[in-house]
């Protein structure tokens, strides 16, 4: 849907009252944002009294290349209490990663360990990326031997992660 028709089906849910409806806006929010309308999206959201992690996702998911937005938005998440599902967390691991945020990295890390959700194979490729991108080399190594089954992408993230510290040989090692 193109953003002008997205703009008249906007008008006509708050006309007829539907902006209160969690699914709707949280719908409006990803037009927004699937069209690159992001300052229109964040505006959308920012004057919302309803904030989920539906909505939060929404926007926070189609932040593409405006990481620390996103880690923004998961900041403001937080600080309401809203609980992150898997996609978010994925989300947010890959922004970390993107702009070197250890420190939000590590709180992920703590918030997957402490809602048992650390053998989700997503989440902990996510969580090696993330540690390799910012170089702690020793808690990327960690986390790939703590996989009970790694996957291929498990395998590419850590080859890809020990190349980006100028690690080759060990990138050589898992790789035979």
């Amino acid at each position: 849907m193109d953003t002008q028709m997205g703009k008249l089906i906007h008008g006509h849910v708050f006309k007829v009252g539907l902006m209160c409806d969690v699914y709707v806006h949280a719908s409006l929010l990803n037009m927004y944002a699937q069209n690159g309308e992001m300052d229109d999206a964040r505006l959308l959201f920012d004057k919302s009294s309803q904030r989920d992690v539906v909505s939060f996702t929404a926007l926070k998911g189609r932040a593409v290349g405006r990481f620390e937005e996103a880690l923004e938005l998961f900041e403001q998440m937080r600080n309401v209490n809203v609980t992150p599902s898997v996609s978010t967390l994925l989300s947010v691991l890959s922004a970390c990663a993107r702009v070197g945020e250890l420190k939000l990295g590590n709180w992920v890390r703590s918030w997957i360990d402490d809602h048992g959700l650390g053998t989700n194979v997503r989440l902990v490729n996510a969580l090696i990326a993330t540690y390799a991108k910012c170089g702690d080399v020793k808690t990327t190594r960690m986390l790939f031997e703590g996989l009970e089954e790694k996957d291929l992408v498990s395998l590419n993230v850590m080859i890809g992660g020990y190349t980006h510290t100028s690690n080759c040989k060990e990138a050589l090692a898992v790789f035979i």
